[in-house]
């Protein structure tokens, strides 16, 4: 895959906005209902445990707290096609991953999208704000 071109053409395909962080990795602001926005991080990488190269989806909920409804979010998620939520650091995240050799362009604009979509519906959920 030409990820520079399949992220630009996404972007374009969108009507949302692209910016190139570097070689494998793409920052995607995606547009979304109410005039709402997510960023997105798409981002060619190895996986730590197999050795095997992935797409990483990632985009920030909100700074994570003790007092989320973490079960909840948990159960929903069971129902998503790619979506999953992390903490890494002090932020709660939406994340979706694919190893390389067995995802096609299709399948990583679903990712994008749901990442996207999720993320933005749970930080409204958690916080009633557009921050991300």
């Amino acid at each position: 895959m030409d990820f520079k071109k399949f992220s630009v053409e996404f972007a374009e395909e969108i009507d949302g906005q692209y910016t190139e962080y570097d070689e494998k990795t793409s920052l995607f602001i995606v547009p979304l209902p109410e005039s709402r926005h997510q960023m997105v991080i798409a981002e060619i990488k190895e996986h730590p445990q197999s050795q095997r190269q992935v797409i990483d989806v990632t985009s920030k909920v909100c700074p994570a707290k003790k007092s989320f409804k973490y079960m909840e979010m948990l159960e929903a998620a069971k129902d998503y096609d790619h979506t999953r939520f992390i903490i890494d650091g002090e932020f709660l995240k939406a994340e979706a991953s694919h190893f390389l050799n067995n995802v096609d362009q299709q399948i990583v604009k679903e990712m994008i999208l749901e990442v996207a979509h999720k993320a933005d519906e749970w930080e409204l959920e958690l916080t009633g704000k557009d921050i991300q």
